[in-house]
């Protein structure tokens, strides 16, 4: 609910925004979603090699696939989003330049508001995927905890297998350091 409202509320502010303030808000707003859409594939990259069986048990490993699943979702929507974004966008500020097309300037209006649209959309994506890389992240921790704890718990049993040591081991008296 509260995203409809935020995106209804979005296109009637964009209504209003005055056709000689939509080229220096592209100039704006393009370059940021471009070095956005430049960290995508990176990302992708990154969220497929962290899908790793290392010491995991197979129920982590199906928990840890879904949200990769998720984030690899999340990441190609807002790709989608970035490329249509930067098209209305540019859309818009090329429309300024048509004088002889009829109705230039509410199909001008339209396009505004369907750019203003797809930025607000992408802002929710941005932040859907922060929050699975936090989930993610809670999953990697889980599973970290677990591989140290069964580390802890082998190497206090193999301390306690092993030979006892007596203070004979030692000697009687610690030994002392000769000064330089």
């Amino acid at each position: 609910m509260i995203r409809i409202t935020s995106i209804l509320i979005t296109a009637i502010v964009a209504v209003y925004i005055p056709f000689a303030a939509v080229e220096p808000l592209a100039r704006v707003l393009v370059p940021g979603i471009a070095l956005m859409g430049a960290g995508i594939f990176p990302s992708m990259s990154l969220v497929v090699g962290a899908m790793k069986g290392d010491e995991r048990t197979p129920k982590i490993v199906k928990e840890l696939h879904e949200k990769l699943k998720n984030i690899l979702k999340v990441l190609v929507a807002a790709f989608v989003l970035i490329l249509v974004s930067i098209l209305l966008l540019l859309a818009s500020v090329g429309l300024e330049y048509t004088k002889n097309v009829p109705h230039v300037d509410l199909i001008r209006r339209i396009v505004i508001c369907l750019a203003a649209v797809s930025v607000a959309l992408l802002a929710d994506r941005v932040s859907a995927v922060v929050r699975t890389f936090f989930a993610v992240l809670e999953l990697n921790k889980k599973q970290a905890l677990l591989v140290a704890r069964a580390g802890n718990q082998k190497l206090f049993t193999d301390v306690r297998n092993s030979a006892s040591l007596s203070s004979d081991d030692y000697g009687d008296k610690p030994k002392q350091l000769k000064s330089a």
